[in-house]
């Protein structure tokens, strides 16, 4: 019961209908002057004189009908999409004020989104779109080279690793999680009334209680397992997995690895709106589950992997990012252990292992090139 009652919870945090959607609803039929009106809005929302009438004004309207939801949305994706549009910025900068004068033009302009002001009302209305997230909970973040170590509610732990962004959703009948972005380690409490889903954005990972860890970034999501048992979908998985009541055979258990690689997408409508993208899944596969988590004692252990992926994987702790001067080096790969809390001892032990010197440029930037032989 407590499944299925979470699979309808979750619907409505993650913003998705129980059937997939289809590409109809992805978007209400665009009217031009319902995108104006739209365009409109978004720009007078930014105004610091924008008022608490004018508040309730933009409410009313966003509720009178998903037409104008939809338009607001497509707005908004568009013009965060493209870096806040300079044919927008100068709509906004001549956008008059209260009292008729204009707003001074400004070299930087903090975005504001609609949320900032949104009421329970409009959010939920908004969630009836297909892929529109209404988190309600805590946000997690840590900066370079910084971890957090989280105690929730219910007797479980959590590490945020370097760089990562989380949201915690903690409800009566189960429990929601979303990194966003980066890495953690889930040490998760058992309770079988409240199932737990870690989402990321390419993958579903579901628990009852177990010991895991989680890497995600724009291209895949890795999931390790330390001790128990998790369930690893992709998003249209997941949505099958609700109908036969979770009854999964894709099952990783301790010191079993899955990493799903995210599909670009060719529909631009769904790129704009952020639709999840679909993903490929690897093999599983057997790995040393502490290896995984020496980053938890500061220590990055690389069996075989790719200088690339090195040196992306540095560049998350450290500040002056790490380059290559040919990028035909990041195919060269690596066995070795780096000290995390060291950028010197690190770039030394990867510099002999591959042969390759450190240059360290006037910005801050280190720049790795082939010895000469």
């Amino acid at each position: 019961m407590a499944e299925k009652e979470f699979a309808n919870a979750a619907n409505d945090e993650l913003g998705r209908p129980e059937r997939e959607p289809s590409s109809a609803d992805l978007a209400w039929p665009a009217d031009p002057s319902v995108d104006e009106a739209a365009e409109t809005w978004l720009i007078r929302i930014q105004s610091p004189s924008f008022s608490q009438s004018e508040e309730q004004a933009f409410f009313q309207w966003l509720e009178a009908s998903p037409a104008n939801q939809a338009a607001y949305l497509r707005a908004e994706a568009l013009w965060h999409s493209l870096g806040h549009s300079s044919e927008l910025n100068q709509r906004l900068e001549s956008y008059p004020l209260n009292d008729g004068s204009k707003q001074t033009p400004q070299k930087t302009r903090a975005w504001k989104p609609w949320f900032a002001f949104a009421t329970a009302a409009t959010v939920a209305a908004l969630a009836l779109l297909p892929n529109w997230n209404a988190w309600q909970g805590q946000q997690m973040q840590t900066g370079k080279g910084e971890q957090l170590q989280l105690s929730l509610s219910d007797g479980s732990r959590i590490q945020l690793n370097t760089q990562s962004t989380m949201q915690i959703d903690m409800r009566d009948n189960y429990r929601l999680l979303e990194l966003e972005q980066g890495e953690a380690y889930f040490d998760i409490a058992h309770d079988p009334e409240r199932p737990l889903i870690v989402k990321t954005q390419g993958a579903y990972v579901r628990v009852l209680g177990t010991r895991f860890n989680v890497y995600s970034d724009q291209e895949r999501t890795q999931v390790t397992v330390v001790e128990g048992k998790v369930d690893v979908s992709t998003d249209k998985e997941f949505s099958e997995l609700r109908q036969r009541d979770y009854q999964s055979k894709r099952v990783l258990t301790a010191n079993e690895q899955v990493q799903l690689s995210y599909l670009e997408s060719n529909n631009w409508l769904e790129d704009l709106i952020g639709n999840t993208p679909a993903s490929k899944r690897s093999d599983v596969v057997e790995v040393n589950s502490d290896d995984v988590l020496a980053w938890q004692r500061g220590e990055a252990i690389y069996n075989g992997s790719s200088l690339n992926d090195v040196i992306q994987d540095l560049n998350r702790y450290y500040a002056g990012e790490i380059r290559l001067q040919d990028e035909r080096l990041g195919e060269s790969t690596l066995v070795a252990a780096l000290r995390l809390d060291d950028k010197d001892a690190a770039l030394s032990t990867l510099a002999s292992s591959l042969s390759l010197d450190v240059v360290e440029l006037a910005d801050g930037e280190i720049l790795l090139k082939a010895q000469r032989k």
